[in-house]
């Protein structure tokens, strides 16, 4: 059987072995082929093969069918006519046979004890992975899986690299010299540079070792570390799902689709947040031609989430009212929207701002300062759940506004679309005199941290 190993490039000969050269590794002596074959098709040093093996293979402890694990030679090769030598009441067991080979403390009590050693394990390949006797072998067996050794070798990789390369004597002389400069108010910078033949590494590093507590400095010797505020790490991983989503979706090629289908209304999305630490966020959608905004719950700001909230409404409206309500969507350049194909196969066209251009999408931006009202900055999200959107909505749109003529932004929808939209968005007109937009709308849910 041929074995599939994969090409390596004379430039990666020096680094580390990759697991899928490990992987290949393992396959060919599962089949048997010998470490000098394997070094020829992986172009490495048939040591660095050997080496791999030994150093990364497993011992297993494992008997085999009807035989239980052994370490006494006499009783791999089934010499061992020892019977009696302890009085434990388990050996007097008809199983047993009142063998010494059939009980686990044979070890400890025999004197013709040796350690089992199988003789191949010396030879190439140094492993019993194609072993014929394996499956009949009661001996501790060596084998190479890749995927542990894998494992083995990034460990072995971190331990290597982990603590501190300097001794005790260089780390407190370098101790001294800071010591005695910030005791005079100088900064490191300044001890550094009017010293730098007396330091044994880099200005960089001494604030490391200084932060894991290797010198004899502390914040407090350091008045301007002291005046400097925690940087505040956000929870959210912002990470790109297409980093070419931009490709032919600019606000070029927006401009330019306008011009082209000049009855296309475009509908404008963006995100709002509660605080910086909360999770949940709403997905905001505007319709500047009907002054008319709504606010979805998710419950993390991601592509995933933004993906399965239109799913939410394109299942809602049917794909005919959909693509009448969302023929185009114009947005940021937020990671949440980096999935614009995802969203294009529901029947609608992504287009993307300028970076750091938020005026051209306007409207949205305008229309979540009503939103402010109601949740204002500063205010945590954590409690609401997706049903307080339609509360939200229906609030917001029964707003009367005078850019539609004195009227709401739910009867301009009522007139523009069939009325099949206003059910499929849960959206209810609220009385003008009944109409909130104070956080208690949504019974003290929101919560100011």
């Amino acid at each position: 059987m041929a074995v599939s190993i994969p090409q390596t490039k004379e430039a990666d000969m020096a680094k580390h072995l990759s697991y899928e050269e490990r992987n290949a590794i393992e396959t060919a002596l599962n089949q048997g082929v010998k470490i000098q074959t394997i070094a020829a098709m992986l172009q490495r040093d048939r040591k660095t093969v050997s080496e791999e093996i030994k150093r990364n293979g497993e011992w297993v402890l494992k008997g085999s069918y009807g035989r239980g694990f052994t370490r006494c030679e006499h009783s791999w090769r089934k010499e061992c006519k020892q019977a009696k030598l302890c009085h434990e009441s388990r050996c007097h067991e008809r199983r047993y046979r009142n063998r010494c080979q059939n009980c686990s403390h044979c070890e400890s009590v025999c004197p013709q004890f040796k350690e089992a050693e199988c003789e191949k394990l010396r030879r190439s390949p140094y492993c019993c992975n194609a072993c014929k006797d394996r499956a009949r072998c009661t001996i501790a067996k060596f084998i190479y899986l890749s995927v542990k050794a894998h494992t083995m070798s990034t460990q072995r990789k971190e331990r290597a690299r982990q603590g501190c390369s300097y001794s005790h004597s260089e780390l407190e002389h370098m101790s001294k010299l800071l010591h005695d400069g910030s005791m005079k108010g100088q900064s490191f910078h300044h001890i550094y540079i009017s010293n730098c033949n007396d330091f044994f590494c880099s200005q960089r590093n001494l604030y490391l070792l200084k932060d894991r507590g290797l010198l004899n400095v502390k914040n407090l010797d350091m008045p301007a570390t002291v005046q400097r505020k925690v940087r505040k790490k956000r929870q959210r991983q912002e990470t790109k799902v297409d980093k070419h989503c931009r490709t032919g979706r600019s606000y070029k090629d927006y401009q330019t689709f306008m011009n082209d289908y000049p009855g296309v209304m475009a509908v404008q999305m963006d995100v709002v947040e509660g605080l910086r630490e909360d999770l949940k966020c709403f997905l905001a959608l505007s319709w500047p031609h009907l002054q008319l905004s709504l606010y979805y719950l998710m419950e993390r700001q991601t592509a995933r989430c933004v993906e399965e909230t239109l799913q939410y409404l394109h299942k809602r409206l049917g794909t005919e009212l959909f693509q009448m309500l969302f023929p185009v969507i114009l947005t940021d350049n937020g990671s949440e929207f980096s999935n614009p194909s995802a969203l294009e196969s529901l029947g609608t066209r992504i287009f993307y701002c300028d970076p750091m251009a938020s005026y051209q999408k306007g409207h949205v931006e305008n229309q979540n300062r009503l939103l402010r009202r109601i949740i204002p900055k500063g205010h945590s999200i954590q409690q609401l759940q997706f049903e307080d959107s339609f509360i939200i909505n229906a609030n917001l749109n029964s707003w009367v506004k005078l850019s539609v003529n004195n009227r709401t932004p739910i009867r301009m929808l009522k007139r523009l679309y069939p009325k099949e939209v206003i059910e499929a968005l849960h959206l209810y007109e609220v009385p003008p005199n009944d109409v909130v937009l104070l956080p208690h709308l949504l019974q003290d849910k929101v919560e100011r941290i």
